[in-house]
């Protein structure tokens, strides 16, 4: 049988009865086979301060997630604006780096210079200006071994392009070329002031093609000028002409390749003639002594200088109007590649029926198309420091939400164990009761309740079973 033992503690003991200073309890005795409702209170308690921690932590992480999804946002805009940047930078990189350019050095600028006093000498004579200009070319020959150009264009590489056979946009493509050569050689010499710019137009580039046909439909083979050829040309576009081995406007150059087995392509690249043509250029301008630096002269415009000064033309309108095709013949069992370089100089000189010329585009000019953006050191800059600070703020957001979620976690296991614990207090709790002034036990079997009475001095005053109908402080539990 079990038994509960209730112990009452008195703080009085009196001849007219016991006065208790608190309802009588149940204690577990030795073995532990009695428990309190406080316990389970308790647990209660620690869960709901679980779940209340929990609540809190799911807040936190949700507003850290919700920063982290704001900042990751910011980062994917930013990231893919500073993404567009980089490729129109890279693109303008690669498109610089695929740009022609001219080189020179002090020596070619200082004899340029002692040139231009001779030039500009209206007392100088002609002994005198030859002789410059034998000086001065010779210092040019420098700038052959200062340049050179590889064209890397994957789209140059990539297009097709026949020697007798150009498109009107390839012919307008190799005459902007030539045409950003020429200008930058003045430019590095300090001739434009004197000489003017070439400009493309679409009269030069047509011109350039007639001139071109006129070789391969002529068959002409002759490692020359065609003279006759050309000036026939120049008449139907309003130009002046000439008479014998001479004309004004071409620079011609031109390769011959032998095959032993006879057989040639004229299919090549826009490289491959970009390449050509840049080579050409330099050797007109920086290696011409065998032609009496007859084509530096031309291509950099002093030829024409004095025509500028007759006619008055003020240094910003000094033009000349460029154009750039080509041709191919078989012939001897060789192929001749030639190309024509077409120069027209804006001057009454050349241009006798000016009304043909403007009907021939002779004045019409191309304008390159621009195919990157250029975008200047701040914009780039600007982008890339807020591409820094956005991924700082991802970053502190990232680590706001991990620190976050560590604490809900916790929170949870906390949640866990307070649940587990109230749990098994709650089962011991409805096993056991709670006191009554019976002392009853909830167990279903017989029980007895054992009443052990403790007088002030602490002693035992006696021990007796509720059952036990002489126990002589009933009363006192009936009052309590």
């Amino acid at each position: 049988m079990k038994k509960t033992i209730l112990t009452l503690i008195s703080t009085t003991a009196l001849a007219s009865g016991i006065f208790w200073s608190q309802s009588p309890t149940i204690k577990a005795d030795s073995s532990g086979t009695v428990a309190t409702n406080s316990n389970a209170t308790n647990q209660q308690s620690s869960a709901q301060t679980a779940q209340s921690d929990v609540d809190s932590a799911q807040t936190a992480v949700d507003q850290a997630q919700s920063e982290y999804d704001q900042a990751q946002a910011a980062v994917n805009s930013t990231s893919a604006a500073v993404q567009n940047v980089q490729s129109q930078l890279t693109a303008t990189s690669a498109s610089s780096a695929n740009t022609p350019t001219v080189t020179v050095n002090a020596a070619m600028q200082s004899a340029t210079n002692d040139y231009l006093k001779i030039l500009t000498n209206s007392n100088a004579t002609s002994a005198q200006l030859s002789a410059a200009q034998q000086t001065w070319g010779q210092a040019l020959d420098q700038g052959y071994a200062l340049n050179s150009y590889a064209d890397t264009d994957a789209s140059d590489l990539a297009t097709a392009a026949d020697w007798t056979n150009l498109t009107t946009s390839q012919a307008d493509e190799l005459s902007w070329f030539a045409a950003e050569v020429i200008n930058q050689a003045r430019e590095q010499l300090g001739l434009v002031d004197y000489t003017g710019r070439v400009v493309v137009t679409t009269g030069a580039v047509a011109m350039a093609i007639d001139v071109a046909n006129k070789y391969q439909n002529d068959r002409y083979t002759d490692l020359q000028h065609y003279y006759s050829g050309i000036n026939a040309v120049a008449s139907g576009y309003g130009l002046a002409t000439t008479s014998g081995n001479s004309q004004y406007y071409e620079n011609l150059a031109i390769n011959v390749l032998w095959d032993s087995t006879g057989k040639y392509e004229t299919t090549t690249t826009m490289a491959d003639l970009k390449n050509q043509l840049y080579t050409a250029i330099m050797q007109m301008l920086f290696q011409d002594a065998d032609s009496n630096y007859g084509h530096t002269v031309s291509l950099l415009g002093t030829l024409r200088y004095n025509n500028f000064v007759r006619d008055q033309t003020p240094t910003d309108q000094r033009i000349t109007y460029l154009g750039v095709a080509t041709d191919a013949i078989e012939a001897d069992g060789n192929l001749y590649t030639r190309i024509h370089i077409i120069d027209i100089t804006d001057a009454s000189a050349y241009i006798k029926d000016q009304a043909t010329f403007q009907a021939k585009g002779g004045e019409t000019i191309l304008t390159a198309p621009t195919t990157t953006t250029s975008l200047d050191a701040s914009q780039s800059a600007s982008l890339q420091t807020s591409l820094a600070q956005a991924q700082a703020a991802y970053q502190a957001a990232l680590e706001k939400l991990d620190q976050a979620q560590t604490k809900l976690n916790q929170a949870q296991a906390d949640l866990k164990a307070a649940q587990s614990q109230l749990s098994a207090a709650d089962t011991t709790s409805s096993s056991t009761g709670s006191c009554s002034k019976s002392g009853t036990s909830n167990n279903s079997s017989s029980s007895t309740t054992i009443v052990k009475v403790i007088g002030p001095d602490g002693q035992v005053i006696g021990t007796w079973s509720l059952d036990d109908p002489n126990f002589p402080y009933r009363w006192a539990l009936n009052n309590k």
